[in-house]
């Protein structure tokens, strides 16, 4: 088995070109392109990564793995993937899909997302906002690094069946529970978010173009690096209509405590402006004094999407933004009793609209919530 700076073929869907080419095993990889001459447009995927991402998505290489495919357990495993897969379509994508297309989509403007406290939420994100172009990503899980042994099977098998589990709660509840990421993503092979962004970018659809390591200078601008020096990284993929995209995953705690250490990540920061905030079982804590500066930070956005666990209702409720409120809110999950919002309960009694699906803590009690907040100047 070839090792990860493996063959490159790049395709050219316009002409339907093929071009192989090769790199060693040391070499840096060539860096992704998009070229647009006499409606010509050229991608390059990544073979290798490509088909990591399908074998440990349950889905079928177009090169590597394919005695790995034919492996009795493994396809063992596929069938209870096809089966969450089935159920996570109809139950959640599909709805979602549906009401985005019809409530957020016709009131924004850009294609720009930053999803702080997300962990390995690619799911989601994606299927509120399938037409954003480039992402951002924060969660204190490590970015990770892919299991390397690919020769191994059993050893394989194994690191699929983590993976997946690693899932379960994402897949069954809607959201990821920090402490059993603590558990599931600190494993000797399974280490980190990257092997669970690949299967959820790799089930939604899309072909991965280039995986890259980075970090943030002292002008708070990206530089490539090592796994071992890197602070964040990026997937570049592309869909059926052939649209480059770029998800950023930040391991990085966002703390007003933290980000003083770093004022790196600051100028960094400072570089969002006027994006799409996509809030989801955030523990509350953008209720808390002590992230105060990342408040402060989304607020200065275009819009957010988010349940009762992101920004307080009183935080937005002033002149400039439009407020829309979705689904019930009458209670919190025992764990945030003590974040229940009387002013937000209050607005949802005066009026809110049908959500036709369920999502965040509040799925055990039978009810969900979501907050459409834009602000005025970019309502179209």
């Amino acid at each position: 088995m070839n090792s990860f700076f493996s063959k490159r073929i790049t395709l050219c869907f316009f002409y339907i070109i093929i071009i192989s080419c090769t790199s060693n095993q040391n070499a840096e990889k060539t860096v992704t392109q998009q070229e647009t001459k006499s409606s010509q447009l050229l991608l390059t995927i990544d073979t290798f990564y490509n088909d990591y991402a399908a074998i440990i998505s349950g889905l079928k290489p177009l090169k590597y793995f394919q005695k790995l495919s034919e492996n009795k357990l493994y396809n063992d495993v596929v069938l209870k993937i096809e089966q969450d897969w089935k159920n996570i379509v109809n139950e959640k994508l599909n709805p979602i899909n549906k009401w985005s297309d019809s409530v957020v989509k016709p009131k924004i403007n850009n294609n720009n997302m930053f999803y702080p406290f997300a962990g390995a939420d690619f799911l989601y994100l994606n299927a509120f906002f399938k037409s954003s172009v480039k992402a951002s990503m924060f969660g204190l899980e490590p970015v990770g690094i892919l299991l390397k042994d690919t020769a191994n099977e059993p050893l394989m098998v194994d690191y699929i069946k983590k993976t997946f589990n690693a899932l379960y709660f994402s897949n069954k509840l809607g959201f990821f529970r920090t402490n059993s990421m603590k558990t599931q993503l600190n494993q000797k092979e399974v280490n980190g978010t990257l092997p669970l962004l690949l299967f959820y970018i790799k089930r939604s659809g899309y072909m991965i173009s280039k995986i890259s390591y980075y970090n943030i200078n002292e002008k708070g601008d990206f530089f490539s690096t090592t796994f071992d020096k890197s602070i964040c990284t990026k997937i570049n993929y592309f869909n059926e209509n052939n649209i480059l995209k770029e998800l950023t995953y930040f391991s990085y705690d966002l703390s007003n405590t933290n980000l003083k250490k770093n004022p790196s990540m600051v100028k960094h920061l400072s570089s969002y402006q006027n994006c799409g905030v996509f809030l989801k079982a955030a523990s509350y804590l953008l209720h808390l004094s002590e992230f105060s500066d990342m408040n402060a930070l989304i607020l200065k956005q275009s819009f957010i999407l988010q349940d009762e666990s992101g920004v307080t209702y009183l935080s937005y409720n002033n002149a400039k933004w439009n407020c829309t409120l979705f689904g019930t809110y009458n209670k919190t999950i025992d764990l945030f009793k003590h974040k229940f919002q009387p002013s937000l309960e209050k607005a949802y009694n005066v009026k809110s609209y049908s959500l036709p699906f369920m999502i965040g803590y509040n799925v055990s009690h039978n009810e969900s919530n979501l907050q459409f907040i834009v602000k005025k100047s970019t309502t179209k």
